[in-house]
């Protein structure tokens, strides 16, 4: 019963999560197809993060014709984003170097 009680537009999004991030308006259809759903009354225009990250694509990195012949002549690097807790160290990002030749890291 906890969980009927809270916020009807809290109860929205838990169910927006637990269909798999359906679109919101085809939501709002289930409700009438499902017995038991609580009826909503929220509509929700915008977009949830995880369906915002869900959605966002990366193109392949373009083909390289170059070979190296030892290490260190060419080194990859690549800095994370914020990460969402803070390290032991209390750091929010890291960098990576990668070796082409090696691919030690």
């Amino acid at each position: 019963m906890g969980a009927m009680s809270c916020d009807t537009s809290l109860q929205f999004e838990l169910c927006h999560r637990r269909f798999a991030h359906l679109h919101y308006k085809a939501l709002l259809d289930v409700g009438q197809m499902v017995t038991g759903m609580p009826e909503f009354k929220v509509e929700n225009e915008g977009v949830c993060s995880g369906c915002a990250k869900g959605k966002l694509t990366r193109g392949p990195f373009p083909s390289s014709n170059s070979k190296t012949t030892n290490i260190l002549q060419l080194i990859h690097s690549d800095i994370s984003s914020m990460m969402p807790v803070n390290s032991l160290g209390g750091y929010l990002y890291y960098l990576i170097f990668t070796d082409d030749y090696s691919r030690k890291t």
